[in-house]
């Protein structure tokens, strides 16, 4: 499982077109199918059945915690590098830090379960991952991609279902934020 927040059509759909040219290119990287598309604000691996009300409400007391607001889509990048590029990404604008909010909301409240992650967060939307690495080189830098901004007014809790060719991932819970 993992909560995360979903990606509108519009937005899923120019992020698609912007990573095109890479895809054609680098067709062995497992690409994220658009309908996937999402950002991850706390993955939480395997979740015992006897936990996942607690973790719904864990969720929706974090949510209370921050008003809605907006993010949107900019850019391209790679972890760890583009010589050795492991995971593909969207950028993630968010002006207000309401991702990061959060996702600290998510650490406090689920944390006795399921411990912060070590490394900082960076909001983002991964569209592919390789084994073995790529070397992108430069082509980064011609990802096109300016989704207009949107409100995000809940949270989703997912469960996915692994298969092929990718995931499945089944709406558990949709949370809204504070007075939304």
């Amino acid at each position: 499982m993992f909560v995360g927040i979903q990606i509108p059509e519009p937005a899923r759909s120019l992020a698609w077109e912007a990573f095109g040219p890479i895809r054609e290119e680098f067709p062995k990287a497992k690409w994220v199918p658009a309908e996937n598309f999402h950002v991850t604000l706390k993955f939480l691996g395997l979740v015992w059945p006897r936990l996942v009300t607690w973790v719904e409400e864990g969720c929706a007391r974090a949510a209370a915690a921050v008003s809605p607001f907006e993010i949107g889509l900019s850019g391209g990048g790679c972890f760890p590098r583009p010589h050795e590029a492991t995971t593909l990404w969207a950028g993630v604008c968010d002006q207000d830090s309401g991702t990061r909010m959060l996702v600290g909301c998510l650490d406090e409240e689920l944390g006795e379960e399921f411990p912060a992650e070590k490394r900082a967060f960076s909001p983002h939307l991964t569209v592919a991952r390789s084994r073995p690495a790529l070397d992108l080189g430069e082509r980064l830098e011609g990802v096109s991609l300016v989704a207009e901004p949107w409100m995000v007014s809940q949270v989703v809790l997912f469960e996915s279902h692994l298969g092929r060719p990718a995931p499945r991932y089944e709406v558990i819970a949709r949370v809204p934020l504070k007075d939304a």
